[in-house]
């Protein structure tokens, strides 16, 4: 997996787990519709534009890492690597956004 394809699939993941998490909580805690919903988490990314930057630093830094270690190890010990370490931070930034989202 090359570099440019690590890249993409992070900015996947951290967009589903960011937006996702928190579109699934303003719906069912704050008990918002759907447009409502992604009215509000694009005001709030637009808000926050240098907040969004540091969340995505972590997912940036897995890919970078992956990317390169696919040229020094064997692809499927990166894939691997990349897989775990993506399914980790998406468990944490989902858990984190709907725990804030519901203290709120």
């Amino acid at each position: 997996m090359t570099t440019k394809a690590s890249l993409l699939i992070a900015t996947g993941v951290f967009t589903a787990a960011v937006t996702g998490s928190d579109l699934f909580a303003r719906m069912t805690i704050a008990r918002s519709s759907l447009d409502i919903a992604l009215a509000e988490d694009l005001h709030w990314v637009s808000a926050t534009v240098a907040g969004i930057v540091f969340l995505f630093a972590p997912f940036l830094g897995v890919a970078f890492i992956c990317g390169s270690a696919n040229t020094r190890t064997k692809t499927r010990s990166a894939i691997a690597l990349f897989v775990v370490v993506l399914t980790v931070l998406d468990y944490f930034y989902s858990m984190t956004s709907k725990l804030l989202n519901r203290r709120c």
